[in-house]
């Protein structure tokens, strides 16, 4: 009894949608598209890996791989005013950052995979840079991956990637472990 019920219900609304479709002149409906069904497909989703910031500017670029993204050869450092005093940081105003992780007598660079995405390497040219109002020692770090990382007193240093303006220091004290480089190559850590 309720199947029936449910089969003179389903033939009332098909006889209702048939008369609405129908006009007084017997022509024949053709749908539109805006009348259509829309079709919409379940977005993809990728995964996608952030690749370092590269640093623009003053500084030259090199590429390291095929298809990979440019990295910054460092050809000069600066000084400049932060909160936390005088900083080291590129032409563009990009601050800089020891890792204390990497042994500071052999000048390891110990910062690869993960930590190498987040903080890349200040990668140098065949010559260290030079640097106006620096006092430290600046001089290269051969990598494992064969690319020259500038070292200040000896210690490799970073660019932390989510500095993205000119006098960021966002990575000052990250996980306790990188600081920010004095004009002198001392550690610059909260007073």
């Amino acid at each position: 009894m309720v199947q029936a019920f449910r089969y003179l219900g389903a033939v009332a609304s098909m006889a209702v949608a048939l008369s609405a479709c129908s006009s007084g002149d017997d022509q024949q409906v053709i749908p539109t598209p805006t009348h259509a069904p829309t079709v919409t497909a379940a977005p993809t989703t990728t995964k996608v890996k952030r690749a370092p910031i590269p640093v623009v500017g003053e500084e030259n670029t090199q590429e390291t791989a095929v298809g990979s993204i440019p990295l910054p050869k460092m050809l000069s450092l600066n000084v400049m005013e932060s909160p936390l005093g005088p900083i080291l940081v590129t032409p563009t105003g990009r601050a800089i950052y020891y890792y204390l992780a990497d042994d500071p007598k052999t000048g390891t660079s110990s910062c690869v995979d993960q930590c190498a995405v987040h903080w890349p390497a200040v990668n140098a040219n065949s010559e260290p840079p030079t640097g106006d109002g620096v006092d430290a020692a600046l001089g290269i770090y051969d990598r494992a991956n064969g690319v020259a990382q500038l070292t200040v007193n000896g210690r490799p240093v970073y660019f932390y990637r989510n500095d993205i303006s000119p006098g960021s220091i966002n990575g000052q004290g990250v996980a306790g472990m990188f600081w920010l480089v004095s004009p002198d190559g001392k550690i610059i850590k909260p007073r």
